[in-house]
């Protein structure tokens, strides 16, 4: 349902049962991953629609309640200035922004974020525009450096590299519950959503250098993604993997136990 529709190809759509009809919307956005943007002369974020929906009303109508409950929608801090406060004046435009309506409906939200620089204050107003959350994303921007050389690409994760990989995830963790900011982040976010589940994501990359006048190249190899619920480590391949489907993981691993007891007993869930 991503892909470009034709309006007569939409219309016929129509003579589905409106229930079937929406188990078919939910199922074709599920994965499905949108951008937000910030109109300033409104100070109003958006969700940044795909232009297949808008092929009429009638369509539109139908399709926008799935979407908003399947798809992840990404609030990035480079569209929507304001949750890190990372080189950014005290006063944040998120706080002085309204969220548009549609936000009430999202359930997974993804967002870049830097947990020693967040402006907790603006995640209160992202939280309060989304009382039906169900999944918070949180993408830490700082990469995992794995591996080195021009041959990379040819060459499957060994154990070694997995071990690193489990262990930066580990040590993340370890070292954000000692951050006060992020504490608070996490707290609010139980605290106006009981169910909610985290997930921790974090990019794995190798480089080499060139003769260019950049010096490096980088490599998106992988993307590590961390449930809070099931401490469970899903490795998927990135971009620039050798593995030709992106869609299935690299591997999986749980993380130590003592791990999730440190994140229990901070926030007791």
């Amino acid at each position: 349902m991503s892909m470009p529709i034709s309006g007569s190809e939409a219309a016929r759509l129509f003579d589905i049962p409106g229930e079937i009809l929406q188990m078919i919307f939910r199922e074709a956005f599920k994965n499905l991953r949108l951008d937000c943007k910030y109109r300033p002369s409104t100070r109003m974020v958006m969700v940044a629609y795909p232009s297949c929906l808008r092929v009429s009303k009638k369509y539109f109508a139908e399709a926008r309640i799935p979407l908003l409950r399947e798809a992840t929608i990404d609030l990035h801090d480079d569209i929507i200035p304001g949750l890190s406060i990372a080189s950014r004046s005290q006063k944040s435009p998120v706080r002085s922004s309204h969220f548009s309506p549609d936000f009430a409906l999202i359930q997974h939200l993804r967002a870049t974020i830097m947990p020693s620089y967040l402006d907790t204050a603006a995640w209160r107003y992202a939280m309060r525009a989304t009382p039906r959350l169900r999944a918070l994303t949180l993408f830490y921007e700082f990469a995992i450096q794995l591996l080195r050389g021009p041959e990379w690409s040819t060459v499957k994760l060994t154990d070694y590299g997995r071990t690193i990989i489990k262990n930066e995830m580990q040590e993340s963790i370890c070292r954000w519950l000692k951050i006060a900011p992020w504490n608070d982040l996490i707290q609010q976010c139980f605290e106006r959503h009981e169910d909610l589940e985290f997930f921790i994501e974090r990019k794995v990359i190798g480089h080499h250098h060139t003769e260019d006048k950049h010096g490096y190249r980088h490599f998106h190899i992988s993307t590590a993604i961390l449930s809070t619920r099931t401490w469970e480590l899903e490795v998927m391949p990135g971009k620039d993997n050798h593995l030709s489907d992106k869609s299935v993981p690299e591997f999986t691993v749980r993380l130590d136990p003592a791990v999730a007891k440190k994140w229990v007993e901070k926030f007791g869930r």
